[in-house]
């Protein structure tokens, strides 16, 4: 029985081992498309606040997770964001719209703004946004445009499911365009509100 144990022993250790040496690999999620000159902060210039974006708590963690199945999510081990999910996707957000809205000056919620200007306000709440067991990345959300009273002007859903392979960073690249598109949408529908005519 003695050498059972030490086989045991042996093999719980050499699986120790191998969990130890594997390297954990950091992602980020990058806006798309290219940077526009930064627009003025004035009284008179237009302004978009991206407020916090809602994130689910079962994905707004640091270590990537995966829905498995119908029912099933899993979380890696060894593949993490470099921040939580919920706070790089409102930084993203705010930069591809940037990249979208070239008359707005659009920042993030609690930047310092004048004190005269009656700023739109965004906010997004996600249902699902992560890879699934199919081969594709699904980012599920609903959005709110609002006036500087807090009246909503448009509510809006989106809905994308972009093809990724099975690799983290291939997952994450995919999840960038997500936020991309999302941010696409809400430009075209910001652009229709403010072309509508008010009563």
């Amino acid at each position: 029985m003695a050498w059972i144990r030490i086989c045991f022993l042996l093999v719980f250790t050499l699986l120790l081992s191998a969990c130890a040496s594997t390297p954990t690999q950091y992602l980020s999620l990058n806006a798309q498309g290219s940077p526009l000159p930064t627009q003025p902060l004035t009284e008179k210039h237009r302004l978009l606040i991206v407020d916090h974006v809602q994130m689910p708590a079962s994905i707004d963690r640091l270590y990537l997770t995966r829905r498995s199945g119908d029912n099933g999510m899993e979380v890696s081990g060894h593949v993490r964001w470099i921040a939580p999910l919920g706070g790089m996707t409102q930084r993203v957000l705010t930069e591809d719209l940037r990249r979208r809205l070239p008359d707005l000056t659009v920042l993030l919620a609690g930047s310092p703004v004048p004190s005269n200007t009656r700023p739109i306000h965004l906010q997004v709440q996600v249902q699902e946004f992560l890879p699934t067991s199919n081969g594709s990345v699904l980012l599920d959300a609903d959005y709110f445009l609002l006036d500087a009273a807090g009246h909503v002007e448009y509510a809006g859903h989106f809905h994308q499911r972009i093809a990724a392979d099975s690799t983290a960073t291939a997952q994450a690249q995919a999840m960038s365009h997500c936020i991309a598109a999302l941010a696409q949408e809400i430009a075209r529908q910001l652009s229709a509100v403010q072309r509508a005519p008010t009563h």
